[in-house]
């Protein structure tokens, strides 16, 4: 570089970038909770409808076993009738008790089999989202957001701070030199740090920009803000401090 030194624009800036990660990793640990306890919900909504089909299904084998008994007691007592030329007593109705019992059991059974099939589907996702990194396969979004909640933004926001202590070392030193020097220099248009109304701007074009990156992508719900799912306000101001761990937030 031709020039050398350090040329500080904005330390507050860093700082709310700081604070923006805070409040993005604990947001995302909010959202992975609610995530993880409505599928755990799913699931085990699933589970009791699969207990009343079995059940049902039970009621059904059962009721079929009773006709079929029926059946099979008046097959045998019954006597040909040779005026008639038929056998007595009949067992039509019998016959007909066990042809309807048959039927609902073949029905509760397909509601079971596909019952199961949909709690097994249901299982292997929450498996997959719940399952740790492996050596020839990533994580699940549930390790996936505690190893960016308890270890990439710790270390990001570390390495931040330490940048922003650094800064502040710097802006305090006493650098010497010619006195008449230092009391003329006028910073440059571009160093001086940027006022509310330009840093509003800056932040709502760069907020825009992300907008229309994800429109142009296809994400859904680029136009929704995230808000605490406590107070109800976006995570930026948010109020309540529904934090998972102890941040490090600049006032």
């Amino acid at each position: 570089m031709a020039e050398q030194g350090a040329h500080i624009r904005d330390v507050h800036s860093l700082e709310e970038l700081n604070n923006m990660i805070e409040y993005s990793g604990e947001a995302m640990a909010n959202i992975e909770e609610n995530v993880s306890n409505y599928i755990d919900g799913v699931k085990e909504v699933l589970d009791k409808q699969l207990e009343f089909i079995q059940k049902k299904l039970e009621e059904a084998e059962e009721k079929l076993s009773e006709a079929e008994d029926a059946l099979s007691s008046c097959e045998a007592s019954q006597e040909y009738d040779e005026e008639s030329g038929e056998y007595r007593p009949s067992c039509r109705w019998e016959e007909r008790a066990v042809e309807s019992a048959r039927k609902e059991v073949e029905e509760w059974r397909r509601k079971y089999d596909e019952g199961k099939r949909i709690v097994g589907e249901c299982q292997s996702e929450i498996d997959d989202y719940n399952a740790p990194a492996g050596i020839l396969h990533p994580s699940g979004g549930h390790y996936l957001i505690i190893n960016m909640r308890e270890n990439q933004t710790p270390r990001a926001t570390q390495q931040l701070r330490d940048c922003i202590d650094k800064l502040y070392d710097i802006l305090g030193c006493d650098v010497g030199g010619d006195p008449s020097a230092a009391a003329n220099w006028q910073p440059r248009e571009q160093d001086k740090p940027l006022s509310e109304d330009e840093r509003f701007e800056a932040f709502k074009k760069n907020i825009e920009g992300i907008k229309d990156e994800q429109a142009t992508n296809e994400v859904k719900g680029a136009n929704r803000a995230m808000r605490c799912p406590e107070c109800g306000r976006p995570i930026a101001l948010c109020i309540c401090k529904n934090l998972h761990a102890d941040v490090h937030l600049y006032e």
